[in-house]
């Protein structure tokens, strides 16, 4: 999220979203090899190359979770997601 902040692509407040965290029951995910692995099985379709969303979408596979984002390209890949 502070990546995507910091490119302007996110308006968040780093702080807040951590202090959040535990209060909603979130965690943060530390990246894996079984992240890694998803990643390099990852086709590199048409017209999407950014490397972040790449690595977001790999791991959400990888840990079999709901990616939620705005992004519509992520529709052309094979995890589960939701608009933001």
């Amino acid at each position: 999220m502070l990546l995507k902040a910091r490119i302007g692509k996110l308006r968040a407040d780093i702080s807040e979203v951590i202090g959040y965290l535990a209060p909603m029951g979130l965690r943060l995910l530390d990246l894996r090899p079984s992240h890694l692995l998803q990643l390099a099985t990852l086709p590199l379709l048409p017209g999407h190359r950014d490397p972040f969303d790449h690595l977001l979408i790999a791991t959400a596979r990888a840990e079999r979770l709901c990616l939620v984002t705005n992004d519509p390209h992520v529709s052309r890949y094979a995890v589960e997601h939701m608009a933001a």
